[in-house]
């Protein structure tokens, strides 16, 4: 998941794209245990998966995921459709499966979970780190779209 996510950073930084669509064909893609799970969002970007791809993060607190979306990015969004997040158990209130940091002041931007399941998941699910000096538009910045908790 390391190198997967590395080469999603150095596509996204050429800066050639507008939107990057991910088809994740594998069925299950182990979230790496070691800490280093970085992304980030220099264009939109659409994780997809036709069937029903699984993120495993192992029941490790260092599997987590941090995306950041970099300065400057208007209408900037990342989605998830059709994964299932699994295996995260955690129980300190500073650790999460998924952590947004977003580096601008405005909130022209979209995270959505579309057809997603989580499962075994006995931590907090994200946790967004945001300060909003601005506000360019009124819908909601966080969507989860007929999703499961299970």
């Amino acid at each position: 998941m390391e190198e997967f996510l590395s080469t999603i950073n150095t596509i996204g930084f050429s800066n050639k794209y507008n939107k990057i669509k991910i088809n994740l064909i594998d069925k299950i893609y182990n979230v790496t245990t070691n800490g280093r799970n970085s992304l980030n969002i220099f264009t939109d970007i659409i994780f997809y998966s036709e069937k029903g791809t699984i993120f495993d993060f192992q029941n490790s607190d260092k599997s987590h995921i941090t995306i950041e979306f970099k300065p400057n990015l208007t209408n900037a969004k990342i989605i998830f459709q059709n994964i299932t997040f699994y295996n995260y158990n955690y129980d300190v209130l500073d650790k999460y499966l998924l952590f947004f940091d977003i580096t601008y002041d405005h909130n022209d931007f979209l995270i959505e979970f579309d057809n997603c399941t989580f499962k075994n998941i006995n931590s907090c699910i994200f946790s967004l780190g945001y300060y909003c000096m601005k506000s360019l538009k009124n819908s909601p910045q966080i969507i989860f779209n007929n999703c499961k908790f299970l």
